[in-house]
């Protein structure tokens, strides 16, 4: 899931993926632009912009990761996509992402039965389930997730670790800690309003990944 591989980059259930989206209090659009970190190097960034108006969100995801080891690109990663929620539900993903050379078309639908989920050109129908991108903290009852790089289904386990103290662009933040165990892990802190503030991956050779919010 991680070569070294970033996706966003977040609701098994129909209540996960009903539950209330709305962003912080705030001017529309919102853009939150994102420094990823990797051994004290930035590799690259990931741009999240939510727009808002009654009862529709919408956010775009704009992703570029490269890693190079002497001056030579050892790994690459780029997202681009949207999402559109109405009335707290997700209505429509369409993401695409080209992982070192391997190319992914995701979209995915809201239907009476839940979620039609197209990948690469596979059409599944399943259970509404939330995409795992990102921008705003998945219900403790979430179960599973729709990875937003490649349209597959992953199991999750969502933990909220409490209130904690982050550097924020300098400045000390309290932010809820939220770590999702499973084959989609992430640890992510949302400040007071729901705003994402600090992500943190572990990298499949073992490194420290971190968004830094710039």
């Amino acid at each position: 899931m991680f070569r070294l591989r970033l996706v966003l980059a977040s609701l098994a259930l129909i209540f996960a993926t009903t539950a209330a989206v709305a962003f912080s209090d705030g001017p529309s659009p919102q853009t939150l632009a994102f420094d990823i970190r990797r051994h004290d190097e930035t590799i690259g960034r990931h741009v999240m912009v939510i727009s808002q108006r009654p009862g529709r969100v919408e956010v775009t995801t704009d992703v570029d990761v490269k890693v190079s080891i002497f001056g030579l690109t050892a790994y690459r990663f780029t997202q681009r996509g949207s999402e559109i929620w109405e009335h707290d539900r997700l209505k429509r993903l369409s993401m695409v992402a080209d992982d070192d050379g391997t190319k992914h078309v995701i979209e995915a639908e809201a239907t009476a039965g839940g979620l039609r989920i197209t990948a690469d050109g596979k059409t599944i129908q399943h259970a509404a389930i939330p995409p795992a991108t990102l921008w705003h903290p998945l219900p403790a009852t979430t179960t599973q997730v729709l990875d937003p790089a490649d349209g597959t289904i992953n199991t999750v386990t969502v933990r909220d670790l409490g209130l904690e103290s982050v550097s924020v662009r300098g400045q000390p933040v309290q932010a809820r800690h939220w770590r999702w165990v499973g084959e989609y892990g992430r640890d992510v802190w949302y400040d007071a309003g729901g705003r994402l503030v600090q992500v943190y991956i572990r990298g499949d050779d073992g490194s420290d990944i971190f968004y830094v919010l710039k």
